[in-house]
C-alpha cells in the first residue's frame, strides 16, 4: 500500500505506474490521467476561504509544498509582499543579504541614510522613495550601506568614481568666476 500524492487515498502498489527509476510513481494512474487530462485533481472538495481577499472559493488544484487558503494568483502575490517574502527574496537574489541583514545595517546607520542620516518614515511617498537604497559596489557587489534614493542616484550619476567627487568639491570649493 501506498499514499496517493493526487487524491492522498491509500492504495495497493498495483495501481501505480512506474518512474523513470524504475520505482512505483507518487501519484495513483487515476489521478496521473485526470492530470494529463487537465481535471486537476484536490485532496478536498470542500470550499475554502482565501486568508487575504476572504473570498469563498473551491480549491482546483493541490497545493503540494504548503497548504495556504490563497484562492488566485493576485491573493497569492499580495501574500507574499505583506508576509516580507518578496522583500526578502530581492534582497537576497540582487545584493546577497537577508531582510535582517539590511534591518542590522539601518540600525547601524543609526535609521537613517548614511550620508545626510534621513529616516525611511520621512521620505516622500511614491515611487521608490518609500525606502532606502541598498548601495553597493558593481565590481565586487559588496553592501557599502543604505541611502537615500536622492544620494544612491547621486553615486550612480558620477559612476562611482573619487575622482569625480574630487572635481566637483574643487568646483564647489572654487566659487564663482
Amino acid at each position: 500500500m501506498q499514499r496517493c500524492g493526487g487524491c492522498k487515498q491509500e492504495k495497493p502498489i498495483d495501481q501505480y505506474s512506474a518512474s523513470h527509476r524504475g520505482k512505483a510513481g507518487t501519484w495513483c494512474r487515476a489521478c496521473v490521467n485526470a492530470n494529463n487530462r487537465g481535471d486537476r485533481v484536490t485532496a478536498s472538495h470542500e470550499p475554502r476561504t482565501c486568508s487575504v481577499c476572504g473570498r469563498t472559493y473551491v480549491p482546483k488544484q493541490i497545493k503540494v509544498s504548503r497548504d495556504r487558503n490563497i484562492c488566485s494568483r493576485e491573493c497569492k502575490e499580495v501574500d507574499r509582499v505583506k508576509s516580507g517574502r518578496a522583500r526578502d527574496t530581492h534582497l537576497r537574489r540582487k545584493y546577497g543579504i537577508t531582510a535582517a541583514d539590511y534591518d542590522s545595517i539601518l540600525a547601524e546607520q543609526d535609521g537613517g541614510c548614511a550620508l545626510c542620516g534621513v529616516k525611511p518614515e520621512d521620505l516622500v511617498a511614491g515611487r521608490y522613495r518609500t525606502h532606502l537604497h541598498v548601495d553597493h559596489c558593481h565590481e565586487t557587489g559588496r553592501v557599502r550601506g543604505l541611502l537615500c534614493p536622492e544620494h544612491n542616484l547621486l553615486l550612480g550619476r558620477f559612476g562611482d568614481s573619487p575622482e569625480m567627487f574630487r572635481r566637483v568639491i574643487e568646483y564647489l570649493e572654487a566659487g564663482p568666476s
